[in-house]
């Protein structure tokens, strides 16, 4: 034996085919019952030992040899077939020649079936190609639909299935857009608001982020990539589409660029972009380097690629329990107010929710009323409506009326106000004319 491990170190392997066998006999080998040794006494064996064998001993063969890698391995990675294959032969022989288990981890995963369920064949022709799937859609389509299925089960795709993932990843591209465009004249170095300065709302979103950070971070040390689709895909469709940029679009577009009410959004929204994009580059790695490589930011987010970047570690003073609990309050509200506003719309009465006045009345002690007039100032912001009345009504439950808004409408920001002052760009609303008036000089 120790004969061939020299003759397999200087010349590999295949030395056992390409040698005759009296090379594999050293001179001082004794054959015992005869006390002699000659070459034709034995034949080479052509049949492999064991396959399991020979890939089992791959610990050895390969993270102990090559100075890149480390023993034992982080993960060992195969299908649920390997319990009792690869992952078993070198448990077996990594406890037999070092008291230890080759890997620190064991991940298992399923098998792709087609659109129904099916195993795929060539013979059956329901063999679905990753190459055509990505020639059509794109890698990172294809990386989503894996992240977003629980892998450890057997999996159905077909390209019905990928389109419905298509959709999802057009959502979180078109927030990525939109944060990148609200954020072309924001220097952070220069133009960003203290964290203690921000608007509730902008509080309340920043506190979101802060408690995603974390979830998102341990499934994915859990390797529960669907659980990190989850957690993303939600708060991207739910936290920002639904409700936060929705609800601060009118400070975006309509204030004075250089408001502190405008900055502190985009603060938040600069905060959303570089750490959301980070939670996202293991999955999406093309659309997060693109995104990355579009981005304004300064600091800590220029130069390297955004695979080279940290990992995010959220600032204490991001969470806020106090505000977040409040505007969650407020934001149960709004659905109540929705449900108004959506009656007026059916009725013809108003177009768009900022074409709406919104009564909110209820007993002075109702703590939900207190909610309301501490941030009277953002209700109308919250609600996207032109007006907000808090009303006390003794001994009454909370109760929400809309109605049409008064006033005359402002052609700049279509919000309803009591009068309009002229501009040299026309006729508009006190708010809209501060707005103007930066560009103006």
């Amino acid at each position: 034996m120790a004969n061939f491990i020299a003759l397999v170190a200087k010349h590999g392997t295949n030395v056992w085919y390409s040698e005759p066998l009296a090379s594999f006999l050293p001179e001082d080998f004794v054959y015992e019952p005869t006390g002699e040794c000659q070459p034709d006494d034995f034949e080479k064996e052509f049949d492999i030992l064991d396959v399991w064998f020979d890939s089992g001993a791959s610990h050895q063969a390969v993270l102990e040899q090559d100075p890149r890698l480390s023993y034992p391995a982080d993960l060992y990675l195969e299908g649920s077939d390997q319990h009792r294959g690869w992952f078993q032969s070198s448990l077996l022989t990594a406890i037999g020649a070092r008291g230890s288990a080759p890997f620190k981890a064991v991940l298992t995963h399923g098998f792709v079936l087609d659109g129904e369920g099916k195993a795929m064949s060539k013979s059956v022709g329901n063999v679905i190609s990753p190459l055509d799937l990505i020639e059509e859609f794109g890698a990172d389509i294809l990386r989503l639909w894996v992240a977003s299925l629980d892998y450890r089960n057997d999996v159905a795709i077909s390209r019905e299935i990928i389109k419905i993932t298509a959709d999802a990843y057009r959502s979180i591209r078109n927030t990525l857009r939109f944060q990148l465009g609200n954020l072309h004249d924001f220097d952070y170095a220069k133009d960003a608001i203290a964290i203690e300065q921000l608007t509730p709302l902008d509080r309340w979103a920043l506190h979101e982020l802060a408690q995603l950070v974390p979830s998102v971070t341990e499934a994915y040390e859990q390797y529960e990539f669907h659980k990190v689709y989850q957690l993303v895909n939600r708060f991207y469709a739910v936290t920002l589409s639904a409700r936060y940029h929705d609800f601060c679009k009118d400070r975006l577009y309509t204030m004075r660029a250089d408001s502190e009410d405008r900055r502190s959004a985009q603060t938040v929204i600069y905060h959303m972009f570089h750490t959301l994009n980070r939670l996202l580059a293991p999955i999406l790695v093309f659309t997060s380097d693109e995104a990355h490589r579009y981005s304004q930011g300064d600091g800590d987010f220029t130069g390297d690629p955004v695979h080279l970047q940290t990992w995010p570690v959220i600032p204490a003073n991001w969470s806020n329990e106090e505000v977040a609990g409040d505007v969650e309050r407020l934001l149960d509200l709004r659905d109540q107010v929705n449900e108004k506003l959506e009656q007026l719309r059916g009725a013809k009465v108003i177009g768009k929710s900022i074409d709406g006045r919104v009564v909110i009345a209820a007993d002075r002690d109702n703590p939900l009323l207190a909610i309301c007039q501490r941030y009277r100032e953002f209700l109308p912001e919250l609600f996207i409506v032109s007006q907000v009345v808090l009303q006390e009504s003794a001994g009454a439950d909370l109760q929400v009326v809309a109605t049409k808004a008064e006033g005359v409408r402002c052609p700049r920001c279509w919000r309803w106000v009591e009068s309009l002052v002229q501009t040299p760009a026309g006729e508009v609303c006190e708010r809209c004319a501060d707005a103007l008036a930066l560009f103006n000089n």
